[in-house]
């Protein structure tokens, strides 16, 4: 195992278009910075560097120097340069495994083609990132068995200073370290000058090419085969997202912030499934205590490590932010008990385009017989067990941020909505009249796939 304030392993590697890069030459102001990924094969990884290509000019400022690579071979990190758009940086290949092993890191052996269609090599080295000092000695380390839940460069990159400078480093942990290294804190964000898609186009694109309405345009499946296949165009978008700090996010309309959110959280649920895709019944499969994975910190979004619950319960959700209940059709979790995930992005262009395509969505949600009912026979309204777990989202009143107004109640929702949950004018009248009893469906865990 490598040791802070210990002597690192020698490396010396060929590099994209034919030169040598030795560790041992390297005389970094500060650090320098070794990024191990595992190969062509990896679309999670495309994203990563995708993201360290975008900050490569902030760490040169900051007296670091950054070096990528892999147990590829020449050809493969050729393509994975140019096709991951890697220009900025300086890529290595033929890191032999038992190299690899000296640096700590894991290795695994080939499962044949990955969800991008590329083979795995027989063997390759999984991530791992290293902050060396300029006299060759180990200041931070992280290594991984999988490619998620790696070091966010958005936290490294942030700090005002580096060691070797006046002011010296804050620190604190936040990720499986090296022995007793630690993880560069981040400070308040910077404000982002680059231009964002509020329209979502990246991901309307996936959206429509791979999520199936059924008839009715009420429920849809998702055809995960289709977005495996389609995985480095989503890793894409995710990187876009991952991109934005919170300084941008502050300068932005409140509906271009709740259409940030909403398609964020559902890219990166899509994401979520696609790591254990095809092997996945349900999304409860991950764990409901360990590998939970509403709770399980697996991106980064605004500048910090985030969950799913974050950006749903706690900013989404949050009292005084945004206060519109139509927030649970507007992310979908992955379950045929969910409200249909659209075929259409969440539209940032314009207050009034959010506010429409979330009224449509609760619309097609009331009036979908599976999730939501008037029974008749019994005088009863069956809800989704939404209307149940989140029953205080429907009690707030008011006006939401668009100037939807609020719910008094559950019973309420019934009373409005009367003309989709009840198809007999006399039934519709009990409704409106909350002469009827309340009770709430089973909910479908079932993951919301095509196969089904």
């Amino acid at each position: 195992m490598l040791k802070p304030r210990q002597t690192v392993p020698a490396l010396s590697l060929t590099t994209v278009g034919g030169g040598r890069w030795t560790l041992a030459e390297r005389r970094p102001q500060n650090f320098t910075m070794i990024v191990f990924y595992r190969g062509l094969h990896c679309p999670v990884c495309r994203a990563y560097l995708s993201e360290l290509n975008r900050l490569h000019g902030e760490f040169t400022a900051r007296g670091v120097d950054v070096f990528v690579a892999s147990s590829d071979d020449a050809d493969r990190a050729q393509k994975a340069m140019t096709d991951w758009g890697l220009s900025n940086l300086t890529v290595g290949h033929g890191l032999e495994i038992e190299e690899a092993r000296r640096w700590g890191l894991y290795v695994s052996a080939s499962r044949g083609k990955t969800s991008i269609g590329i083979d795995e090599p027989a063997l390759f080295s999984e991530p791992g990132v290293f902050l060396i000092r300029p006299d060759g000695t180990l200041y931070f380390g992280t290594v991984q068995t999988m490619p998620f839940a790696r070091p966010h460069f958005n936290e490294i990159r942030a700090e005002e200073r580096l060691p070797g400078t006046r002011r010296g480093l804050t620190m604190r942990r936040r990720h499986l370290l090296v022995a007793a290294g630690a993880l560069l804190a981040a400070p308040a964000a910077r404000a982002q000058t680059s231009r964002f898609d509020h329209a979502h186009g990246a991901w309307g694109v996936l959206l429509a090419r791979h999520v199936k309405l059924a008839p009715d345009q009420r429920s849809s499946r998702v055809d995960y085969a289709g977005l495996a296949a389609d995985r480095a165009a989503l890793a894409a978008y995710l990187a876009a997202l991952s991109a934005v700090g919170a300084a941008q996010y502050a300068g932005w309309a409140p509906h271009e912030q709740y259409a940030f959110l909403a398609n964020a959280y559902n890219a990166y649920t899509v994401e979520k499934i696609l790591t254990r895709w095809p092997k996945l019944g349900s999304i409860r499969d991950f764990g409901k205590v360990i590998g939970n994975p509403w709770k399980d910190r697996f991106f980064t979004l605004l500048g910090k490590s985030q969950h799913l619950d974050g950006v749903e319960h706690e900013t989404m959700r949050a009292p005084g932010v945004f206060n519109d209940p139509r927030v649970h059709v507007a992310v979908n979790c992955a379950s045929v008990g969910c409200p249909l995930l659209d075929r259409r992005a969440l539209a940032g262009t314009s207050a009034g385009a959010l506010d429409a395509q979330l009224t449509d969505l609760m619309q097609r949600f009331l009036a979908d017989r599976t999730r939501n009912r008037f029974n008749p026979q019994t005088r009863t309204l069956e809800l989704s067990r939404i209307f149940d777990w989140y029953a205080d989202d429907f009690r707030l009143g008011g006006k939401s941020f668009l100037g939807h107004a609020g719910y008094a109640s559950v019973t309420e929702v019934g009373r409005r909505h009367a003309d989709l949950l009840a198809d007999a004018e006399a039934d519709r009248a009990l409704l409106r009249g909350g002469e009827v009893k309340l009770a709430f469906l089973e909910y479908d865990w079932a993951l919301n796939d095509t196969r089904r």
